[in-house]
């Protein structure tokens, strides 16, 4: 929050003030939030203190992008070049079977047939 004040009297002499608090701009607000999210550390609370804890010595499932799916000819945030940082990929491919071709058959019954497909995934280094 922050104030603001306006000055009130004749050809803008300040005979009185009225102030009040606001919300700073959208957008210096969020600057701000992104800032102190970049700055941000992960704490423990051990006797009576925060103590920074270093994740990067543990093994995580959440942190970094090991594993991660990518798309290898994309370009974005999702491309395996991008995602992956360019520590390189792993290529797997495999057959994914699948219902296709199904149709009603009256009454009450659905037939499908099965239809094998090829998959390929791409997963960061």
């Amino acid at each position: 929050m922050e104030v603001q004040c306006k000055c009130h009297g004749v050809s803008g002499s300040c005979e009185m003030r009225t102030c009040w608090r606001s919300l700073p701009k959208f957008r210096d607000l969020g600057e701000h939030l992104q800032e102190r999210f970049h700055q941000a550390i992960l704490v423990d609370y051990v006797d009576k203190r925060l103590v920074p804890v270093d994740t990067l010595t543990e093994q995580s499932p959440d942190i970094g992008t090991y594993g991660r799916r990518c798309v290898e000819d994309a370009k974005g945030l999702n491309s395996c070049e991008y995602l992956c940082c360019n520590r390189g990929f792993k290529r797997e491919t495999f057959v994914q079977e699948e219902r296709c071709n199904c149709k009603f058959q009256w009454c009450c019954k659905v037939i499908c047939q099965t239809c094998r497909k090829t998959v390929v995934v791409s997963t960061c280094n």
